[in-house]
């Protein structure tokens, strides 16, 4: 059966992450920005579809989005947007507090009724650190905030993160290690495929910072 014009996307997106793993440098990343930068080449694994602002006008994407400022610190964010809401959000903050529209990003809502294991982790002396949740049906910052938060470490998390991610996903984690060792990778898996290169993981956050 022939590949339809999403699948040759998602594989073309798939062999420019693995690509880039064997292009880059051990490293760090040690702030927000160089962080957003290695995010959108699609360095770090997989992610939700993103949009700067001339590019979203553009896009006829109208699912549910959310808007956040890259400026670290920044308290402007919402979630759950439609198109025209997004924009005007954006517009809005320009027009009355001084932002700038290359400050901000669009992003599809990943879907949290589905997650599964969310949280971070960490290469450490006792082989893997893990701070998490399981089936919070919340965002990250929610379901890492509230009472059902547990740590695991060593093999209990390995085996956490094999039971949950699958190989590609986990593959790309380890990847991730190899380019930056001390980094810690915020992450949540799902019960379905996402984000752009269509495994059950995406990659929120990697940061040495």
């Amino acid at each position: 059966m022939p590949m339809n014009d999403l699948d040759l996307r998602t594989l073309r997106r798939q062999n420019q992450f693995w690509s880039a793993r064997r292009a880059t440098q051990q490293g760090a990343l040690l702030t927000k920005l160089e962080f957003y930068a290695a995010y959108y080449r699609l360095a770090l694994g997989n992610k939700v579809r993103t949009w700067e602002y001339d590019a979203f006008r553009r896009e006829r994407f109208d699912g549910l989005m959310g808007v956040r400022c890259k400026i670290p610190g920044s308290p402007w964010m919402r979630y759950d947007l439609r198109r025209t809401a997004a924009l005007r959000y954006v517009d809005r903050l320009v027009q009355r507090h001084g932002a700038r529209h290359d400050w901000f990003q669009f992003s599809e809502c990943a879907p949290d009724e589905r997650v599964t294991l969310q949280g971070e982790v960490r290469r450490s002396a006792r082989h893997l650190d893990l701070y998490a949740t399981l089936h919070s049906g919340q965002r990250m910052r929610q379901a890492l905030a509230g009472p059902s938060v547990f740590s695991v470490h060593g093999l209990a998390a390995a085996a956490l993160l094999r039971t949950y991610m699958e190989p590609p996903a986990l593959d790309s984690l380890w990847a991730l290690w190899e380019r930056y060792p001390g980094a810690v990778v915020e992450f949540s898996c799902y019960a379905v495929a996402v984000g752009v290169l269509g495994w059950n993981t995406l990659i929120w956050e990697v940061r040495d910072y």
